[in-house]
C-alpha cells in the first residue's frame, strides 16, 4: 500500500534514528522519541499526509561530488545541523514527544522532525 511504499523511501532505522535522538537531546534532553511521529514525518516528507503538529524542524542539504559518498548517518547529522529553529527545540516543554525522518532525493537529503507538546 502507499504507506508501506512511503516508509520504504524514508531513511529511519536504528543507526539513523540515533542521530535524531542525539541531535534533539543536545538542545532539549527532556524530549521523548515517538515511532508514530517518525512515521508521520515520513508520510509528510513524501507528500502523502501533511502533518499539522505544534512544532516542525526542517532541514535540507545537498551532498554532491566527494560528499555524495558520506555514510547516511553522517549526512543526516550534517543536514540536521544546517537547519534553523534550534531555539524552538530548546523551548519545548518537558516530555514533548517527537519523531524525525529523512528522505533522499537525488543528491538532496531532506530532514523533518515533528514535535507534539
Amino acid at each position: 500500500n502507499e504507506y508501506t511504499d512511503a516508509l520504504a523511501k524514508c531513511t529511519t532505522y536504528e543507526p539513523v534514528s540515533r542521530e535524531y535522538i542525539d541531535f534533539n537531546g543536545r538542545y532539549n534532553p527532556n524530549l521523548e522519541w515517538d515511532n508514530e511521529l517518525s512515521y508521520a514525518a515520513c508520510y509528510d516528507l513524501v507528500g502523502l499526509e501533511p502533518n499539522n503538529v505544534n512544532v516542525r524542524y526542517e532541514a535540507e542539504r545537498t551532498f554532491a561530488g566527494k560528499y555524495s559518498g558520506l555514510p547516511l548517518g553522517r549526512r543526516v547529522r550534517v543536514a540536521l545541523a544546517a537547519g534553523s529553529g534550534k531555539n524552538k527545540i530548546k523551548s519545548l516543554a518537558p516530555q514533548t514527544i517527537y519523531g524525525c525522518n529523512s528522505l533522499v532525493d537525488g543528491e538532496k537529503l531532506k530532514v523533518l522532525c515533528l514535535y507534539w507538546e
